[in-house]
């Protein structure tokens, strides 16, 4: 919890084997956000594309978080994202966005 509230890292990756919880532990971490005021929830399977497509901009009226499963077939849309991240303005927005990626590797 502390990393969405007040760490420096902007985006954390949960990588482990199928069924080892993720995705739960990602819902109970939205659930926690959702509680202190966030924005929170996992992107749905095309908004990083809708996203790109209106320019990668952002406004954010209170702190979020976006939680991206399968990221390692989203790879592209997520990079170009995050370039559009990096290139905001350099002022801090007022709110915090952090990015929970989730990725799997089954057995074998």
């Amino acid at each position: 919890m502390f990393w969405c509230a007040q760490g420096k890292r902007k985006v954390q990756l949960i990588y482990a084997f199928n069924g080892s919880g993720k995705t739960r532990l990602a819902a109970q971490f939205a659930a926690w956000a959702r509680s202190e005021g966030w924005t929170a929830g996992f992107a749905r399977e095309h908004a990083l594309t809708v996203f790109g497509n209106h320019g990668c901009r952002t406004h954010r009226d209170r702190p979020s978080l976006v939680i991206l499963d399968y990221a390692s077939g989203k790879v592209a849309e997520i990079a170009s994202w995050l370039r559009a991240l990096l290139d905001e303005p350099r002022d801090p927005p007022p709110h915090p966005l952090r990015l929970l990626l989730l990725d799997r590797r089954g057995p074998g």
